[in-house]
């Protein structure tokens, strides 16, 4: 650990690990809570919320990355000292974030209004419905978070996990009692406490006014930083994709305790590339050159100590699964198998480097590359879906690990050249 320290003084490993509990435990909580869920309501209904939410990936489309722009640049100008550029920032942020919850909300209006003249299944319309408020309260309560972040206020949001992993687990009574209904209004619920908590905190508040030249300068570097974000999520949702273009709402039900699984790291290293990405910004504008080694290093000691989390799970699976959830026995082995593929996700966090440094080449070269193998993987899955899931489980393991090789390589070749670069300034 003091190897560790001295090789990355910047990395507050208390408060990582104090933030990284809450997010832990709230990780936790929520996988084991949405695993008691699919048992209460039938996999048909469980296939319509993962379609919501599938849109919702999409539906984000209107922030433009100007929220992805606030969490680089504001920290970035607050270090800088420039209060009054940074209130403006933050105060055109807020506004955006106003128009893009209504553009979101109106769009999911427009969904439903479509199911209904089409004549859709009930729930699928009600599902849309719910989605017009859960979409607005989770990006209000998500820009609420992302102030706490900017300001490197992570032991606020840590306590906020640990609250919220407690309403989780009482909120689970509405599935319990009203089925697919009590699912609607609890997810409803979780995200209205979580911002309702973040409101109390009085975080730092602004007028929201809408400066030109600044949503401008937002948005120049923000449209790149959507796009990756946008990239990414069109990346992670590709099986879902595939799955409701070439099967039904009741496979896509049947993927869902595999999507748990893959989640089972995913939502620890999105923690985690939360707090890096603040700390790589500031790091960058104080000119540290050896971010990449360092950002390989933090990968590697993750991974390594989820290892034997991940052989935990693997072996637990089975008797969960046997126990509380026999309808879903026939996934078993491909939710072990994709349990597996999680652990290489650790070292997906890596293009972080990339967005914090604006280094635009390769955050797109990376991302190019990576969302090929996806799709090759799942062109060789269109022409073998003889046993689908667990055809595709295979495919999300393979590309994973092609992944992880893909970005190890690029981080070591980044390393090299500012080596390179550094060598030829000192000369």
């Amino acid at each position: 650990m003091n190897f560790i320290k001295s090789y990355i003084p910047w990395f507050d490993f208390k408060m990582f690990f104090k933030y990284a509990s809450g997010n832990f435990i709230f990780q936790i909580t929520t996988i084991l809570a949405e695993i008691y869920v699919l048992k209460l309501v039938d996999v048909d209904q469980i296939g319509i919320w993962q379609y919501g939410l599938l849109l919702q990936g999409y539906v984000i489309i209107s922030r433009l990355g100007i929220i992805n722009s606030f969490n680089r640049d504001y920290p970035f100008l607050k270090s800088s000292e420039k209060e009054e550029k940074a209130k403006e920032v933050l105060s055109t942020t807020s506004f955006h974030v106003l128009l893009s919850m209504l553009f979101q909300a109106i769009l999911f209006l427009t969904i439903a209004v479509y199911h209904v003249v089409k004549g859709s299944d009930f729930n699928l319309i009600l599902t849309m419905i719910v989605m017009i408020f859960y979409t607005v309260i989770e990006a209000a309560a998500s820009f609420e978070e992302a102030k706490l972040r900017a300001t490197i206020q992570f032991n606020k949001i840590s306590f906020a996990k640990l609250l919220v992993s407690i309403i989780t687990i009482l909120a689970l009574v509405f599935p319990y009692l009203f089925g697919f209904y009590g699912l609607l209004s609890r997810v409803l619920l979780i995200q209205l406490f979580l911002f309702t908590y973040y409101k109390l905190l009085k975080t730092e508040k602004v007028k929201k006014i809408f400066y030109k030249k600044i949503w401008i300068e937002l948005f120049k570097d923000g449209w790149k930083l959507w796009l990756w974000s946008y990239l990414k999520s069109f990346n992670k949702n590709l099986p879902k994709l595939f799955l409701i273009t070439f099967s039904t709402f009741s496979v896509l039900g049947f993927f869902t305790p595999l999507n748990w699984m893959l989640l089972a790291l995913s939502l620890f290293t999105a923690s985690l590339s939360a707090y890096l990405y603040p700390n790589l910004s500031l790091r960058f504008g104080k000119g540290d050159k050896n971010l990449p080694r360092q950002l390989l290093v933090i990968n590697s000691i993750v991974f390594c100590v989820a290892i034997p989390i991940i052989v935990i799970a693997y072996f637990i699976v089975p008797y969960l699964v046997e126990q509380f959830l026999p309808k879903y026995i026939t996934v078993i082995v491909p939710m072990q198998i994709v349990l597996i593929a999680s652990l290489f996700d650790v070292y997906s966090l890596s293009s972080t480097i990339w967005v914090a440094t604006k280094d635009w080449f390769r955050m797109y070269l990376f991302l190019g590359i990576s969302l090929l193998i996806r799709i090759l993987g799942l062109v060789w899955l269109y022409f073998n879906q003889q046993n689908i899931l667990y055809n595709l489980s295979l495919t999300i393991i393979y590309t994973s690990i092609m992944v992880v090789v893909l970005v190890i390589i690029m981080l070591l070749q980044q390393e090299n050249e500012n080596k390179k670069k550094t060598s030829v300034l000192s000369i």
